[in-house]
């Protein structure tokens, strides 16, 4: 399976007039990509589990030959390409004017090669900043797995059902039915009360406390930089794009609030449950390249304080919360 989408960006001055900026952004969001794959998350414990189940399954049967597809994930590759208006100009005048006492040093310049490299710059030069995503999905291989048993040439034909069978099932399913029938008889009032029973015993049984509460029970019991208005949002997100998705959205209405309304320093806690929900040495990591992706444009740097991240499993005993939770703080403009 193949996808390609585009995706533009006119309206952003700021990545607009800057190819450095735009295109730090990107090496930062690749970087970002590649670390999070040694994030421990759902999928991961469940692809660990399913192997150790399948290696099991192996030795009890002795099947040195299975296949193991039906576990193996599938093999996606996330490939990134930008382009800008100003796409190439990323150097300085100090290192153009070495590249130029470098290649007459060199003492030859090899013409063909600079027009091919100045057609491929030209090339990516869109009208706006431009970044083309590429996702491409493989199967796992398969090393030869058994093929199936093929059934005997006596085993072609159909058994067929008689009319006896089909009395045997009715007498059989009929007995069960009546020895499963109550022997105490209630009445309709005493049936009624039996069933809104067993209603409030299963009601009982169900925990009423959602995640969001329990963060926000925990956030203003135990972090002292909560503010009367501090924002608290939640996601099921389990995978790490879909976590920096949803945590660069709170960060758009962070910037969004912070230049439309009185608050210039506003204060969100997004709540991950399932995320990073097994390391919370993922979860650190994950915020911390929250802070480098940030980092790396003009507009964004040092308008985020640093990332706080909470957890079960925190090595600090004031940071370790009953679920996943990051803490964001907006920084008033100097």
């Amino acid at each position: 399976m193949r996808q390609t989408q585009v995706m533009v960006v006119p309206s952003n001055p700021a990545l607009s007039d800057s190819f450095t900026d735009f295109h730090n952004l990107i090496e930062a969001i690749n970087a970002a990509r590649r670390v999070a794959r040694d994030f421990v998350t759902g999928s991961h414990l469940e692809r660990m589990d399913d192997g150790d189940m399948a290696d099991m399954d192996d030795e009890q049967h002795h099947h040195p030959g299975s296949s193991h597809a039906t576990t193996t994930p599938w093999s996606v590759s996330v490939n990134c390409a930008h382009l800008h208006p100003h796409y190439g100009t990323t150097k300085t005048p100090e290192q153009v004017l070495e590249e130029l006492k470098a290649e007459e040093a060199a003492g030859e310049v090899d013409v063909n090669y600079q027009k091919f490299q100045e057609q491929r710059m030209m090339a990516r030069r869109s009208p706006y900043p431009t970044v083309v995503l590429e996702v491409c999905a493989r199967p796992p291989p398969d090393f030869g797995a058994a093929p199936p048993p093929s059934s005997p040439a006596n085993n072609k034909e159909e058994t067929k059902i008689t009319s006896e069978d089909i009395s045997k099932l009715e007498a059989l399913f009929g007995q069960s039915a009546h020895m499963n029938h109550p022997t105490k008889h209630m009445t309709p009032k005493e049936e009624e009360d039996d069933f809104y029973s067993r209603i409030g015993n299963s009601i009982q049984e169900l925990s009423v406390v959602t995640p969001m509460q329990m963060a926000q029970d925990y956030i203003a019991t135990h972090d002292p930089h909560v503010p009367p208005t501090a924002a608290f949002t939640t996601s099921d997100a389990e995978e790490p794009d879909e976590a920096f998705e949803f945590v660069f959205t709170n960060l758009s209405m962070m910037a969004e609030q912070a230049a439309n309304e009185d608050n210039d320093d506003p204060r969100y806690y997004v709540v991950l449950p399932h995320f990073c929900a097994a390391s919370a040495t993922s979860l650190e990591k994950f915020c911390t390249q929250i802070q480098t992706i940030c980092h790396a444009t003009t507009e964004l740097r040092g308008r985020l304080a640093a990332v706080e991240c909470f957890h079960p499993e925190h090595i600090l005993p004031t940071h370790r919360a009953p679920i996943s939770v990051v803490a964001l703080q907006w920084k008033p403009k100097k």
